[in-house]
Order: structure tokens, then sequence, then C-alpha cells
């Protein structure tokens, strides 16, 4: 996340312009994740986005589609595990005390496909019906198999 300081934003957009046209973003070139300095390929991201959405019509959430990649990998290391989630929120809802969760009963340890199948079959309310904050940006398991996903916008 960047933080501005208006008081630093110049207003005179001529001030400094970049005349090094290396610097310039190029067409059909992968944009650079800052987060980790890995190449990003929009295509492909977006191939996963649509992929998680055809596999998941019914999500009441927005997946994560980097965990397209990862649907039959390892969770949570026990057959049994319970989703929670609250529904406290800055943006919507920052005095609810609501929150739901239920349980992921497997015959093998829990894979993010199990996780993302028990959220279409028991997640109750649809998160873009009342908050901003719809989109999984991380799936957290402590060390009582407990899944807490965490939004964002």
């Amino acid at each position: 996340m960047v933080f501005i300081n208006s008081n630093n934003i110049s207003n005179n957009f001529d001030e400094n312009p970049q005349s090094d046209s290396d610097s310039e973003p190029q067409p059909n070139q992968p944009i650079i994740n800052y987060h980790n300095d890995t190449e990003f390929d929009s295509e492909e991201y977006e191939n996963k986005i649509d992929n998680m959405n055809h596999l998941y019509p019914n999500l009441k959430f927005s997946s994560d589609a980097d965990d397209y990649d990862r649907l039959d990998n390892e969770l949570v290391n026990s057959k049994n595990a319970i989703v929670y989630y609250s529904y406290k929120c800055i943006c919507c809802c920052p005095n609810n005390e609501d929150s739901e969760y239920f349980e992921i009963r497997r015959n093998k340890n829990i894979t993010y496909r199990d996780f993302y199948d028990e959220c279409v079959l028991k997640w109750k309310y649809n998160i873009n019906d009342f908050c901003n904050h719809s989109f999984l940006e991380h799936i957290d398991v402590d060390e009582n198999h407990i899944i807490t996903p965490s939004f964002g916008s």
C-alpha cells in the first residue's frame, strides 16, 4: 500500500518531464509486481479469474485468482477445519458483531479446492451486497485449524 502526502504533490505536471523513452511502458510487456519483484502477466491473471469464476459461479465473494494454481494444494494439515468470518468492516459495518462459521470435514487433508467447494455450499451472505471489501486477499489458518479469509477492495 502506498500512502501519498498531498503536500508533496506538484500541480505543475510539466515541471519535471521525463525525457527517457525507456521509462515509458511498452505494449505487451509484463508488469512488474512490486510486492515480490516478479513479472506479472495481466492476460494470464485474467484467465485465472475467468477459470475461478467458471469453477465457482455461485461463490458469494470474489476469489483470489492465484488460488487457481493451488486448488489441489493442501490448505490445512488436517481432515477437519472451521471456516470463520466476521462481518465487521470499517467501510460498512464497523460495529457489526455478526459472524459466520462452518465446518469442513474430509477424509484427507483440506485443500484450497475443499475450501472453495464448502464456501459455495455453506457461505450464507453475499459479501458484495453490503461491503466494498469482497475480494479474497489471503487465507489464514491457525494452529487450531481455523480458516479465516481476509478480504479487501
